[in-house]
């Protein structure tokens, strides 16, 4: 039984298809932090990939690991600046905005505000110490 398992693992993790609740219960193997633009940019060959930052944090859920990504809010929602003109000034950047949505909901991702990046940074890493 213990084998079969095992094996399922192995087949989850080949296949990318691990989720939260197949991956392995907490190890200390550590802590991925994962820069969501740069991911999500390369991922999209340049365009913003959603699915990108997706399958990064299953890769590294599934191999055992704790995950936290960080979006900028500006990703996911503008402000009208003063003096700017263009639509795509205030459109969001993010393409699958149901992806994002899930990664927050599962405590996986935090928006932050570009001000105040290293603050919320260092709550949600210190958050995640204790799991």
């Amino acid at each position: 039984e213990r084998e079969r398992e095992r094996e399922r693992e192995r087949e989850s993790e080949r296949n990318g298809t691990a989720t939260v609740g197949e991956s392995r219960a907490v190890s200390s193997r550590g802590l991925i932090v994962v820069d969501g633009p740069n991911v999500a940019m390369k991922h999209g060959k340049s365009s913003f990939s959603a699915a990108g930052i997706r399958i990064c944090v299953d890769y590294w859920l599934s191999r055992g690991y704790r995950v936290v990504t960080f979006l900028p809010q500006h990703y996911v929602m503008n402000k009208p600046q003063p003096g700017r003109s263009s639509l795509a000034e205030y459109m969001p950047k993010v393409d699958a905005p149901d992806i994002i949505k899930n990664l927050m909901e599962r405590d996986l991702l935090f928006l932050t505000p570009p001000q105040v990046f290293s603050n919320k940074l260092a709550r949600a890493l210190l958050k995640f110490r204790g799991r």
